[in-house]
């Protein structure tokens, strides 16, 4: 005759089972882990608004042993968190952004924050110009830390199907303040059209035009050669703003 025991052993093997193969399929992110990230696009004090999307992506692999949890070029997706013109002539220009979430292997959301520790500040402070100079923060290529925010299991690999979106970034561009501090450059229709032509995220052609002499026609016929050309809404009301 079979004892309690031995059922009841048998039985926690069979509930204990599953328990091992959904362990197994997952590896677990503790709190705090590192993930190098870098900037997507180009931010300015001038064109950022709370609120708007930043657009980042992974630098390298993040593995945990032998599994890759997030692979390299991975979108990774912020928000600004404060934006204050140059244009206030009362305050420097000053910019703020947090890190928000990327994408693992599986497609599942990761929860990410711009401190090693939780509950830090609001974000990622630019540091804030002399007074009246127009604030940019570039992307180009710096790479810089964002943490794993609180621990998180996430699957080992990507389903079959799965095909996680890339990250095209804009060509690198610098900008500094002794730059900024130079007479500015006139920018005209035909620079737009031409940015535009060439593929420039809308984010640089807005920032060029607010850090740029403006030598805009705007005319009926101009605006509508512009938007003809694929020039954006936004880009002509700042264009419009600038004059």
């Amino acid at each position: 005759m079979i004892s309690r025991f031995a059922l009841a052993a048998a039985a926690a093997l069979v509930v204990a089972a599953p328990a091992r193969a959904q362990s197994s399929s997952s590896v677990r992110l503790v709190d705090g882990t590192r993930i190098g990230v870098r900037l997507a696009q180009v931010i300015s004090s001038e064109t950022s608004k709370p609120g708007d999307v930043v657009r980042l992506e992974v630098v390298h692999d993040l593995a945990v042993n032998d599994d890759v949890v997030v692979t390299h070029g991975t979108p990774v997706v912020g928000t600004v968190v404060e934006a204050v013109p140059s244009r206030w002539r009362r305050h420097p220009a000053r910019l703020v952004f947090r890190i928000d979430e990327t994408m693992s292997v599986a497609g599942q959301p990761l929860r990410l924050r711009w401190s090693r520790t939780a509950g830090v500040g609001t974000g990622i402070v630019i540091a804030s110009a002399a007074r009246n100079a127009l604030l940019l923060w570039a992307a180009e290529g710096t790479p810089f830390d964002a943490f794993v925010d609180g621990d998180q299991s996430v699957a080992r690999q990507a389903p079959a199907t799965s095909r996680l979106p890339g990250v095209h970034a804009s060509p690198p561009i610098r900008f500094s303040l002794s730059e900024l501090s130079q007479p500015r450059a006139a920018l005209s229709n035909e620079d737009i059209v031409r940015l535009v032509s060439a593929g420039t995220d809308e984010a640089t052609v807005l920032a060029r035009i607010a850090s740029a002499r403006p030598a805009f026609r705007l005319d009926s016929d101009d605006v509508l050669r512009l938007r003809q050309a694929g020039v954006s809404n936004r880009i002509i009301e700042a264009m419009i703003r600038a004059r």
